[in-house]
C-alpha cells in the first residue's frame, strides 16, 4: 500500500498540472499583465485582434503565463474595447 502511495505521489509530481481559474478577461489582466507593467498600458493601448494575437506571442516568449482559454477570452475583449482605459477601469 505504502509503495502504491509513493509511486502516486511521484507520478502527481511530474505530470504536468494546470488548472484554469475562471477569472473574467479583466481579472487576467489585472493577474498576469500588472506583473511586469501597469495595467493602464494594457487597456491605454488600441489594437486589432490580430495585433493583440502578435503581442500576447511576444508576451509569452518573455515568458507571460496564459492558458489557451485567457488568451483568446482577454484578446477578444481588448480587441473589441473603444473606451480609453482610464473611462473604464
Amino acid at each position: 500500500m505504502l509503495r502504491h502511495i509513493i509511486i502516486l505521489i511521484f507520478i502527481l509530481s511530474i505530470a504536468p498540472v494546470t488548472f484554469t481559474e475562471n477569472l473574467s478577461p479583466k481579472d487576467i489582466i489585472e493577474k498576469r499583465c500588472s506583473v511586469c507593467h501597469s495595467t493602464n498600458r494594457v487597456y491605454d493601448t488600441k489594437k486589432s485582434k490580430t495585433e493583440w494575437e502578435t503581442t500576447f506571442d511576444r508576451m509569452t516568449n518573455y515568458g507571460a503565463k496564459f492558458g489557451q482559454d485567457e488568451r483568446e477570452a482577454v484578446i477578444k475583449y481588448l480587441s473589441e474595447k473603444n473606451i480609453p482605459g482610464d473611462l473604464q477601469h
